[in-house]
């Protein structure tokens, strides 16, 4: 190297030494991590790197940082997972206090890289991976209510994410792994091991603690993640419901209905404490109070008599259909799912129906069956006096150029024609009802044998059908099927 090169060399290194000395050192963040630069103030798991890579880096630290920094957006660009891990441990050691770095590690391992392995014994070990991370941050960042919410969260979502499942397996493994109960448990709840979402209840409830005397009961992350006490109580609220089915699931009913009623406590609770609390919170506290009867009449239902089974599902449709809301069903996809014939209720109404019915459960405008393009939809109005079938249409907008706003409505009405057909023998009248979008009644005829009903699509919108009996006659015919399918001109 020529003089002149180590010259300027050397009056970098004194710039970037000045710098570091005279601004980067005096920042409050690294005075705030000081402790992580003195090895008797150390944890023991972590002296070994943190002490060897503050050597290596030494006065250089804040730029080496800087410079991880930019290699973690580019490893993550390319979506080079494991590369990401590592580059965010060596942060974790140069700033341990700051908490989207553990934020980041436990999403990271617990999702983007355990997401990537199709078995789930890699994908578990990346999980608890994950979880072990938050569990540290907290350690480092005591007074941080975020990262005690990450944690929590994550507990929560990774086994429930998928409406109307539970991942039962990861549930397992976390409730059967005695090293991570140890970890995550309080010292003084060590009598037993806990599920996820109890333990996510547990975690939930210390950030709370810990947000509840923060001005108006807020806490806005680096990120802009905004977190309430409202928040937490809302995700404690659906934790609580969780367990209460994965209960259900191992056949105890005695601790679901104890946790269904805990999860209707608490949005009573909410709907007292927050004056600007959703209104959907009345129809959880509604729902939550409903299931332990139905809970009740499932077992009961097992001994096979038809009059037990008749029971259990005129509790669960009254309870789903009018307990739940009029737009959208609390249940979270557990007992009911549209087009799912696995999901309790439809599998009631289906073997209620004998089959005859493909559609079921659809009885309410929440629950209607999507119909589409000339698609023949195959029903039934059976059993008797236990049966209304919702429908609806989609009258969409064309497409637009990029940018470009969708039209709301059509030039002139576009004429929908539904057709029904019954079938040889079908014997029942039906009532058939036209609503918009808005619900509004737009026609109602009667149907006997074949009709062809017609109405005007005013603006690009869902509309509804309701099929059901033209007149309350006792007893039904034996035979109550039609057919029906819808045709848009365009």
């Amino acid at each position: 190297m020529t003089p002149r090169r180590w010259i300027v060399l050397g009056a970098l290194v004194s710039v970037l030494t000045l710098t570091q000395a005279r601004i980067l050192d005096r920042s409050r963040e690294v005075q705030d991590e000081k402790i992580y630069t003195d090895i008797g103030e150390m944890p023991p798991g972590d002296v070994l790197p943190t002490y060897i890579a503050s050597l290596f880096f030494g006065s250089f630290r804040a730029v080496a940082i800087d410079f991880l920094w930019i290699q973690l957006k580019r490893v993550e660009e390319e979506k080079r997972w494991y590369e990401r891990r590592e580059i965010l441990k060596l942060i974790s050691y140069f700033q341990p206090r700051n908490v989207e770095v553990w934020a980041m590690l436990g999403w990271h391992s617990a999702y983007n890289v355990a997401n990537s392995f199709s078995e789930p014994e890699r994908g578990w070990q990346w999980v608890r991976d994950g979880l072990k991370w938050l569990r540290d941050g907290v350690r480092k960042n005591p007074q941080s209510p975020y990262l005690k919410f990450e944690l929590a969260w994550t507990l929560h979502h990774k086994p429930s994410w998928r409406d109307g499942q539970l991942d039962l397996p990861l549930m397992a493994r976390i409730e059967g792994d005695a090293e991570l109960q140890k970890d995550l448990l309080p010292r003084s709840a060590v009598d037993r091991s806990r599920s996820p979402l109890e333990l996510a209840i547990e975690w939930y409830s210390k950030a709370r603690e810990e947000i509840l005397p923060l001005r108006d009961q807020y806490l806005t992350t680096q990120v802009g993640l905004n977190i309430s006490t409202q928040t937490v109580d809302s995700q404690i609220r659906d934790a609580m419901f969780l367990q209460g089915i994965y209960e259900w699931r191992l056949d105890r009913p005695g601790k679901a209905k104890e946790w269904f009623l805990k999860s209707a406590d608490l949005a009573r609770k909410m709907l007292e404490e927050y004056p600007g609390a959703s209104a959907i919170f009345k129809d959880y506290e509604r729902f939550c109070r409903g299931l332990p009867p139905v809970v009740d009449l499932e077992r009961q239902a097992r001994s096979g008599r038809p009059e037990d089974e008749r029971a259990f599902l005129t509790a669960l449709q009254k309870l789903v259909v009018e307990e739940g809301g009029d737009f959208d069903t609390p249940d979270r996809k557990f007992l009911w799912m549209r087009g799912n014939p696995d999901s309790p209720l439809n599998r009631l109404k289906q073997r209620a129906a004998q089959g005859r019915d493909p559609q079921e459960c659809n009885d309410a405008f929440k629950l209607a069956s999507l119909v589409e393009g000339d698609q023949m939809v195959r029903a039934d109005l059976g059993p008797e006096g236990m049966d209304v079938d919702f429908y609806v249409i989609i009258v969409p907008p064309p497409k637009t150029r990029r940018g470009e706003p969708a039209p709301a409505a059509p030039p002139r009405p576009i004429p929908v024609t539904l057709l029904f057909r019954r079938p040889e023998g079908a014997a029942l009248d039906l009532r058939v009802t036209v609503f918009n979008g808005m619900r509004d009644k737009l026609r109602e005829e009667v149907v006997r044998k074949e009709a062809s009903i017609e109405f005007p699509a005013e603006k690009y919108d869902l509309y509804y059908v309701k099929v059901e009996p033209a007149e309350d006659v006792r007893p039904w015919p034996p035979d109550t099927r039609y057919l029906f399918s819808c045709r848009i001109l365009r």
